[in-house]
């Protein structure tokens, strides 16, 4: 069992001019820990077999090690013997992770008409985006045991959920690439794990603008975060959900018109909503600038 004071360990700091330190920072290290009855046939060898590559092409200085060294090099293992692994080791490299760590989930809903057949229209790549950074960024501390992420897609929006605070950084930071990672060991792994669309991460923030630049380019509403402590919510407002042929007839419409994003809201808005005093007023500039 992980103690929660040898989940941390204080190798951050700041100074002032003449190095007199001003303030330390407790690193988290939970995804160093060694998962107990954990070996390395746990371990889903296509994957190894490429990460091992890609470390390769990426670190001179690994080029010539054996394939063991490179995984206890690069954090996969626990011991240079290779005989347990770690937390992140086996999280991004496991064959099924949730054998030794089952907390390790995203469970995910959709609330629609009751028929099963609700589509929405959601730049996909900037789903990714967030959902890997959640993956990867969540909190692996004995504390979030018995937590996992949790995705929803309601009436609200879309809204992923994902154990642990921020840290290191604020909210309004969030996207500018200047913060540590919260799982150092997982993150620089994940850099040298390939999945169908590329690598997991590809550098620290660079999520968070995809998703934000993507929502952009499909006339959406700026993504929202959320950081109470203990977890971290990142949400797709309902404005952005609208219905995926909906959403196609109005992206040529707003090409020929210059329309922006409430006004191609107020064109797909139902009788109820045209009823409101902003829809009535989005529909009144429509008809304006058709004459």
């Amino acid at each position: 069992m992980i103690n929660d004071l040898e989940d941390l360990k204080v190798d951050t700091c700041q100074v002032d001019a003449d190095g007199k330190t001003l303030e330390t920072f407790n690193v988290p290290d939970a995804d160093g820990q060694a998962v107990a009855d954990s070996c390395r046939e746990d371990l889903d060898e296509e994957l190894v077999s490429r990460y091992i590559a890609a470390v390769r092409e990426t670190t001179p200085r690994l080029v010539n090690e054996n394939d063991t060294d490179v995984l206890y090099y690069t954090g996969v293992v626990a011991d240079r013997a290779g005989t347990e692994l770690t937390v992140a080791g086996l999280y991004a490299l496991g064959e099924y992770p949730q054998r030794l760590l089952p907390h390790l989930t995203l469970t995910a809903a959709v609330e629609g008409k009751g028929d099963g057949n609700t589509e929405y229209a959601l730049p996909m790549v900037a789903v990714r985006e967030v959902i890997a950074n959640a993956l990867v960024h969540r909190d692996l501390s004995e504390a979030s045991r018995g937590k996992g992420i949790d995705l929803r897609i309601t009436h609200d929006g879309f809204r992923l959920t994902n154990p642990g605070g921020l840290w290191g950084i604020t909210v309004d930071r969030l996207g500018s690439g200047e913060h540590p990672a919260v799982n150092e060991k997982l993150y620089q792994i994940c850099r040298n794990v390939q999945g169908h669309n590329g690598r997991v991460i590809e550098a620290m923030g660079t999520g968070i603008r995809e998703a934000r630049r993507e929502l952009r380019d499909a006339g959406m509403a700026e993504p929202r975060f959320y950081d109470n402590g203990v977890s971290f919510t990142v949400r797709f407002p309902n404005s952005a959900l609208i219905p995926d042929g909906d959403l196609t007839w109005l992206g040529g419409l707003g090409s020929i018109l210059g329309l922006n994003q409430n006004q191609k809201k107020a064109h797909s808005l139902t009788p109820a909503d045209r009823d409101s005093t902003r829809g009535r007023r989005e529909i009144m500039w429509l008809n304006g600038r058709g004459n």
